[in-house]
């Protein structure tokens, strides 16, 4: 089985966020995730590696962000790992489970844009128990499988159209 091992982007897109949004320094960005400074420190200076916790914050911190703009997925051959119990576990997942898509990944699929309606609509989707997802921080991300699922029932949107409307 080949696994994922997240790791933070070096492409400067969490400085730029972080001059944006206001936020000055580490000790800023430690502040604003609710974790210690100390931890911010190591993580972004490799000396700590990610965990469940710095990404969860980091992703609420930010939540005009989407995971993949932040973090990235190295592929990790188990063979050349040795055996899975010397990975860290909190970062090491197996590639199949990283389907999650935020909510504009998700608009973009259903309705072709990313925009502000669209992402509402999927928002109301998610309220009304239409379309199922998983709450990260401030986020909402739908699992690939559940969007399929959803997408298989529901209804041609041609069919519902004036006769006068619909395509020949």
């Amino acid at each position: 089985m080949t696994y994922a091992l997240i790791r933070l982007k070096n492409d400067g897109q969490l400085t730029r966020y972080m001059a944006l949004t206001g936020i000055k320094g580490q000790a800023g960005l430690a502040e604003a995730m609710g974790v210690d400074r100390s931890t911010v420190h190591r993580t972004l200076s490799g000396e700590a590696d990610l965990d469940a916790v710095f990404v969860t914050a980091l992703l609420a911190t930010f939540p005009e962000l989407s995971f993949g703009d932040l973090f990235e997925l190295v592929p990790v051959q188990q063979q050349h790992a040795g055996a899975k119990e010397d990975l860290p576990d909190d970062v090491l997942l197996p590639v199949e489970q990283v389907k999650l898509l935020c909510v504009e990944e998700v608009a973009t699929r259903l309705y072709r844009t990313s925009d502000r309606a669209a992402c509402e609509r999927v928002r109301s989707l998610i309220r009304t128990g239409q379309l199922k997802a998983r709450r990260v921080g401030k986020r909402w991300y739908v699992h690939v499988d559940q969007l399929d699922a959803f997408e298989r029932d529901v209804d041609d949107p041609e069919v519902m159209r004036h006769p006068a409307g619909r395509a020949a």
